[in-house]
């Protein structure tokens, strides 16, 4: 008796999983506590798929990004979990190895919000260039708590 009773409990708490949990499921979050020079900047954050960042906007945020192959396809997603105000412009670039190219997505007279659907997530994605460390930078005027995950796939020749 006590056995199903805790099962059943078990299986209640759970289920009870918050939508920032599911989210970033097994990865840890990066604290940004170091600073690391990189295209004549300085980044607080490094990110990799086993890690997340944790941040608000307004403002920006640069990260250090490292790949491991040649050529990756980046997929970045950004969980607004505390959504006061959407704010109408959002920006990311993400730089090849030695910042000599980038590649830049930018949102204008846009609900971020309402861009971000019911799911509270905003999704981009990238080819990514070059073996080594990028650096990504993320702008936005809305007012929000976020969660910012990567995914990379690598992309070899067919």
């Amino acid at each position: 008796m006590n056995f199903w009773l805790f099962l059943c409990l078990l299986l209640l708490i759970s289920g009870c999983e918050s939508r920032i949990d599911q989210f970033t499921a097994g990865k840890l979050e990066s604290l940004c506590r170091v600073s690391l020079p990189i295209c004549q900047t300085r980044v607080t954050c490094v990110l990799d798929e086993e890690s997340f960042i944790a941040g608000d906007f307004p403002g920006s945020q640069s990260i250090l990004l490292y790949a491991q192959h040649p050529k990756n396809k980046l997929k970045l997603k950004i969980l607004l979990s505390e959504q006061v105000y959407p704010g109408t412009e959002f920006l990311i670039r993400v730089y090849d190895v030695g910042c000599a190219s980038l590649q830049e997505e930018q949102l204008k007279n846009v609900d971020l919000f309402m861009r971000a659907g019911d799911d509270q997530i905003l999704d981009f994605e990238f080819d990514f260039n070059g073996l080594g460390d990028h650096l990504i930078e993320v702008f936005s005027d809305m007012n929000a708590h976020y969660q910012l995950i990567v995914e990379i796939e690598p992309q070899f020749a067919q």
